[in-house]
């Protein structure tokens, strides 16, 4: 329902699996709006996300040749900018040891390939993390994906027609949190992009929990309420299962 709801307004989808791809496809998402990541695809989520007409997010050299072979037409390449974002460590996705994308060199030996083996080369592609409290490391990251635009436009003669910016933008866990607005967030982006890169390009974003971290709240009654070596504990009836990543 929630999916059949973004859908009616216009958004897109970012899928990473087979069961993600079914649940966008039956809420109504259209192909074109489809955009399907991992950095460890099957061959048969290939073979899925080429049927579906989904854009599909090349994230290693070894993935080009079995994308061709599944079907697969459009892609966009991603591009690993060696940024640590401020956030936990386990959802940064863009530093020097991250295991998704490629560095600007094999970026820019990805588009090669990729356009001898006949696919579509739509653009490019970065994300560096998630729940983003700041725009600094995203401002960077569009400045390093630029740049690697630009090589490939001197050396390939290639210009991307689609920047996909990732997302990864914070909600309030608490109420001291201070997070940027998502308007403020994207308009950055979108200045330092145009101020970048002055040739036509479509833009993707992905705002992920920024969609729904505010659409509702988990209330708790409080059970037992204990006092032990200098501490208070009140227990609830609720848990981490209802909290898996604080």
């Amino acid at each position: 329902a929630l999916l059949r709801l973004f859908a009616s307004e216009g958004l897109g989808a970012d899928v990473s699996t087979r069961g993600e791809l079914e649940f966008a496809l039956r809420a109504a998402v259209p192909g074109e709006r489809l955009v399907f990541h991992g950095n460890n695809k099957s061959d048969d989520e290939l073979r899925s996300a080429a049927g579906a007409g989904a854009l599909v997010v090349l994230d290693s050299l070894e993935e080009i040749a079995r994308a061709k072979n599944a079907g697969v037409k459009r892609v966009l390449i991603r591009v690993t900018p060696g940024i640590e974002a401020e956030t936990h460590r386990a959802i940064q996705t863009a530093h020097a040891e991250s295991k998704f994308g490629l560095v600007a060199d094999d970026a820019l030996a990805a588009v090669r390939e990729a356009l001898t083996a006949g696919l579509e080369v739509a653009g490019l592609h970065v994300h560096i993390g998630s729940q983003l409290k700041r725009s600094a490391e995203s401002l960077l990251a569009v400045d390093r994906l630029v740049d690697v635009a630009l090589h490939c436009k001197q050396e390939l003669d290639w210009t991307p027609q689609i920047f996909d910016l990732g997302g990864g933008l914070a909600v309030r866990h608490s109420l001291a949190e201070t997070v940027p607005e998502p308007e403020a967030f994207t308009r950055e982006l979108i200045e330092r992009l145009r101020e970048k890169w002055t040739e036509p390009a479509r833009l993707i974003l992905e705002p992920g929990r920024s969609l729904v971290g505010q659409a509702g709240l988990t209330l708790y009654r409080v059970g037992v309420v204990k006092r032990t070596t200098g501490v208070a504990y009140a227990a609830i009836d609720g848990g981490m299962s209802d909290n898996p990543r604080p």
